[in-house]
């Protein structure tokens, strides 16, 4: 077992660890850097890289056997499987990469293009449920449960239409419940609710990319309280195969976790701490919670001091 273990700037010197260990060893350093020199192991003379250049990336470019090498490699195949979400979009959707309702094939081979030289480019619901309506039918009938009647009730239908003069495609959204006497069913993807949009861009991005870590920012932004709890529930339904991240200051997300599964995090002489809460806190918030407290209550008490 690893650990990628950046330090900080120090004096305009990067001090950067790679450590090896297992759960009840002793953890000890494998790599070392400082500065622009990197020490891969004992008895290597190390190697000499840019100030700012990445460490692992570097490593694997120029020192491509050795007894590092190996874990090395899987560090960095782990850490590109890390995704971050802030989930923004444009503040008018007709603006966004999913403005057009129809895809024409040579802007869908585009998009391809593009996300295979940078996977964040262009980031597209609309795009990515195409391409998993084609090639990855299994995932495209997951998240049609995941939003269906069985699921967080909010989307009935989800439907890859194609129109062959001129060649183009679309996916419409039949929401659930809708009004019967509208005479509209059928909604393209920037005509949603902005809490409907932001539900979806979140499965998408779960389904789609299968992160080993994936970082969502404020998930419960514009989410209907009432389905707040069906998202979490969601979210912890693929944790066996991903770990979330989820930052929030929402005292309804706090108080659907458990008290281990928070982490505090707070700005201190310049520089960001992150920590559990301690043991004592942790026997405090079970007997908070036994005493028909709310874990957001008590987090409040904790942030006071």
């Amino acid at each position: 077992m690893s650990t990628h273990d950046v330090n900080e700037w120090s004096e305009g010197s990067l001090q950067e660890d790679l450590w090896e260990g297992s759960e009840g060893d002793e953890w000890n350093p494998l790599i070392r850097r400082n500065g622009n020199k990197i020490q891969l192991w004992p008895g290597h003379r190390g190697i000499q890289i840019g100030h700012i250049t990445p460490m692992l990336p570097a490593i694997l470019s120029l020192v491509p056997h050795g007894p590092s090498i190996s874990l090395v490699r899987k560090v960095v195949q782990f850490l590109q499987t890390v995704r971050y979400y802030p989930m923004d979009e444009p503040s008018e959707p007709e603006q966004g990469p999913d403005a057009n309702t129809l895809i024409e094939e040579q802007d869908y081979q585009r998009w391809l293009s593009d996300r295979a030289g940078t996977p964040e480019q262009g980031f597209s619901v609309v795009m990515r449920l195409w391409e998993i309506s084609k090639e990855r039918p299994d995932e495209f009938d997951e998240l049609k449960q995941l939003v269906g009647s069985d699921g967080l009730g909010i989307i009935e239908e989800i439907e890859s239409i194609v129109f062959s003069d001129p060649p183009l495609a679309g996916i419409k959204f039949r929401p659930s419940p809708f009004p019967a006497e509208s005479g509209k069913g059928s909604y393209w993807f920037k005509e949603l609710s902005h809490g409907t949009r932001r539900i979806l861009r979140i499965l998408v991005s779960i389904l789609y990319d299968q992160s080993t870590v994936i970082l969502l920012e404020q998930p419960e932004d514009s989410v209907h309280p009432a389905l707040l709890h069906k998202l979490i529930a969601v979210l912890r339904s693929h944790s066996d195969s991903s770990q979330f991240i989820v930052t929030s200051h929402s005292p309804m997300v706090f108080d659907l976790m458990s008290p281990d599964e928070i982490r505090l995090v707070t700005m201190q002489d310049g520089k960001t701490q992150v920590r559990s809460l301690a043991e004592e806190e942790l026997v405090a918030a079970e007997s908070f919670l036994r005493l028909e407290g709310s874990l957001s209550d008590f987090l409040e008490t904790v942030q006071g001091g």
